[in-house]
């Protein structure tokens, strides 16, 4: 679910569990914090105090929780907190979740592809490991090598953001919005998604695709694995 989703209908999902995901925007307090999807802004309040150091802005949070109508005097009665009114007031009336769980960082490929409906057409940020360069603005990840069984997620950018030589094995970070491919008409994710009506992505039609905003690398994938390097050693030395 997105913070949107849940601040538009926020009545409607008073006392259920969620699980919303976004940006941090602003930490306001010892366990209390706020995440912003576009425009709209949530306030999560009962977060673990040991989390605080890494809730950064701008960090990609998923906070599982129930909903409630944020009332200030049963906040802090039901927080054993002091909640200052010029900073919380703004919010009073407005649904607000009490965490159980925070997830800091982007989220694995498997989390994704096993459950892309509730991610579909939502921006979220995930970390992979490239297995597949298909051209110089797409390449296919999945977990790392030793980490959960994930099917391959194709991720494609407007620009070129393939990292190199090096690429395959590359660890990469990317944020964007979730699409279903349509290879037969890939410029409805962009005019500069034209590229997606090659043969080349024929296997990935009808699959989920992030259109990415932002590709980092974590850490460049090896010029030569260590088979490589045990099998010919000597043609690598130097």
């Amino acid at each position: 679910m997105t913070v949107d989703e849940l601040t538009a209908e926020g009545d409607a999902f008073v006392g259920q569990r969620v699980v919303v995901h976004g940006e941090v925007l602003e930490v306001l307090a010892e366990g209390m914090f706020t995440i912003q999807d576009d425009a709209e802004t949530l306030l999560v309040t009962g977060a673990d105090p040991a989390l605080m150091p890494q809730l950064v802005p701008g960090t990609f949070v998923r906070v599982a929780g129930d909903v409630e109508t944020f009332d200030p005097a049963a906040f802090e009665s039901a927080l054993g907190t002091t909640i200052d009114d010029a900073s919380f007031g703004q919010f009073e009336g407005q649904p607000a979740i009490i965490a159980e769980s925070v997830q800091v960082g982007p989220l694995t490929v498997s989390v994704v592809t096993n459950d892309v409906t509730s991610f579909e057409d939502q921006v979220i940020a995930v970390a992979g490991e490239v297995s597949e360069v298909v051209g110089p603005q797409a390449f296919v990840v999945r977990d790392p090598a030793g980490g959960d069984e994930s099917e391959p997620l194709l991720i494609v950018t407007p620009y070129r953001a393939v990292p190199g030589e090096s690429a395959v094995g590359a660890l990469v970070e990317a944020r964007g919005s979730i699409q279903t491919l349509d290879t037969s008409n890939p410029t409805a994710l962009g005019d500069d998604f034209a590229f997606l009506s090659d043969p080349a992505y024929d296997a990935f039609d009808g699959q989920p695709v992030i259109v990415a905003e932002q590709v980092q690398v974590v850490a460049p994938g090896a010029t030569a694995s260590v088979r490589d390097v045990i099998t010919s050693g000597d043609e690598l030395v130097g």
